[in-house]
């Protein structure tokens, strides 16, 4: 079940949805006040950026319908992208309700691949629910797109954040099955400086699934779609609306791949379908976890959280549930063996960790 942002699906009904996800919490719920404190979100991502600017529209308006409406504060704690924040929350905070955690995918992955450093199991966590990904959208530079597909020319240069992100695990699926001749470049700190880094020319292809970022960009011409993984309806991945003529990866890698390539494929798009996330503490009281998932919903009724939804997060954004997100989150973390190992490999044979940007 989730809320759904479109012209087919108003507030009421949305509201009606809600109830419908919390009746049988509702008693619970209705035994939680959160009047007189003070609330806090912990973002694993550093002030400025797209996960930031998400995370205080969302921290705005959630405790507006939590009961006893409280000051929702952001606290920005980047490190090792994203883990240094999910170890916090997984082991230094409270399940009181007061703190509260927003993740994204990379730290998912750091868990599912058995990263050292990831010293936590995303799927113990109460999901409060999620800004589902609307669908990393990869663009290139108009003038460095006939590079791509060409061996002998100077490779086309990817900015990136980590090496976990969709983007980048996008382009060694590019470079494996598709030829793309590309130089990933990681280690920057957020959508922010990758977005400077294409303005000074120093990169010229990037991935997001941000339409505020994209938009401007492909809009001056300067720059093309060149692939995405699609946004998640009705089981499978479709082409987002926004970029009707930009084929998904499954188009593009149809016919491609063997089996085992096609089981980790999938794999890999489960974890991309992975959106912005907020989730209590491990083993937080199921009344507070009951509030917050209630709170959530009911804040995509609210007209002006909606408006301005449509700016910061996308036109066409949709919220998930606490159990949705659960639900693909334990998908993810129990990607097998052999998938795992195989994306390592691709990972590792296409270079992908072997350049940092330095300071």
């Amino acid at each position: 079940m989730q809320a759904r942002l479109g012209e087919g699906l108003l507030p009421a009904a949305l509201l009606a949805l809600a109830v419908a996800a919390g009746t049988a919490n509702a008693a619970q719920a209705q035994q939680v006040t959160f009047a007189d404190k003070q609330v806090r979100m912990i973002l694993g991502q550093a002030a400025g950026g797209g996960a930031d600017i998400s995370a205080r529209l969302i921290a705005s308006f959630l405790g507006k319908y939590l009961p006893g409406n409280p000051v929702i504060l952001v606290q920005n704690m980047p490190g090792a992208n994203g883990i240094a924040a999910s170890n916090h929350i997984a082991h230094q905070v409270a399940p009181d309700g007061l703190t509260f955690y927003g993740g994204s995918a990379s730290q998912v992955v750091a868990a599912a691949e058995k990263n050292p450093q990831a010293k936590y199991d995303p799927s113990k966590w109460e999901f409060i629910g999620a800004i589902q990904n609307p669908g990393t959208v990869l663009v290139a530079s108009k003038s460095a797109l006939p590079r791509l597909t060409n061996p002998s020319s100077e490779p086309v240069v990817m900015a990136q954040v980590g090496v976990a992100r969709p983007g980048a695990l996008f382009t060694i699926w590019g470079k494996e099955f598709l030829g793309w001749n590309v130089r990933q470049v990681t280690g920057y700190r957020g959508s922010t400086d990758i977005d400077l880094a294409i303005q000074r020319g120093e990169a010229e292809m990037m991935g997001t699934g941000v339409i505020n970022v994209l938009g401007p960009m492909v809009a001056s011409g300067k720059f093309v779609g060149v692939a995405q993984n699609g946004f998640f309806a009705d089981g499978k991945f479709v082409r987002r609306r926004s970029f009707v003529d930009t084929p998904t990866m499954s188009e593009l890698l149809a016919g491609k791949l063997g089996s085992r390539e096609n089981s980790a494929l999938n794999s890999w798009l489960t974890v991309a379908a992975i959106g912005k996330f907020y989730a209590l503490p491990p083993n937080t009281p199921a009344p507070i976890v009951a509030a917050y998932r209630d709170a959530f919903l009911k804040m995509d009724t609210d007209p002006e959280f909606r408006e301005k939804a449509k700016s910061v997060l996308d036109p066409d954004y949709e919220l998930q549930s606490g159990a949705d997100i659960h639900q693909l989150i334990k998908n993810a973390m129990a990607q097998s063996d052999e998938d795992r190992t195989y994306l390592s490999e691709l990972r590792v044979k296409n270079g992908l960790s072997a350049e940092t940007r330095g300071d």
